[in-house]
């Protein structure tokens, strides 16, 4: 599922609660998200670019239940984080500082 928001604080805020959602969930499986901030371009109801692309390759690495997130995003939101090892993610020029958010 892909989703927008106003600022970092909601989008983290809605990745954390769907992550615990799935995670409690009797039948549905666990869920993993990756959450990233800036512009993107919206076209005939979608949303493309690099801000995309780096929150896909962030769900790509986290792990069932967890959400990860550039550093800069969990620090705009203020939400707790734990720093990953640096990852080279397939179309993303530098080495995205990327982080498991923690729930409040």
């Amino acid at each position: 599922m892909l989703f927008t928001a106003r600022d970092a604080l909601a989008a983290c805020t809605i990745a954390l609660k769907l992550a615990a959602t799935f995670a409690d969930h009797p039948i549905v499986p666990a869920v993993r998200a990756g959450v990233a901030g800036g512009d993107v371009l919206l076209r005939d109801g979608d949303v493309f670019g690099p801000v995309v692309n780096l929150a896909a390759r962030a769900v790509k690495i986290a792990a069932a239940s967890e959400v990860v997130a550039p550093r800069a995003v969990a620090a705009a939101a203020g939400i707790q984080a734990e720093p990953m090892p640096q990852h080279q993610l397939k179309g993303i020029d530098d080495d995205a500082e990327l982080c498991r958010l923690l729930a409040p």
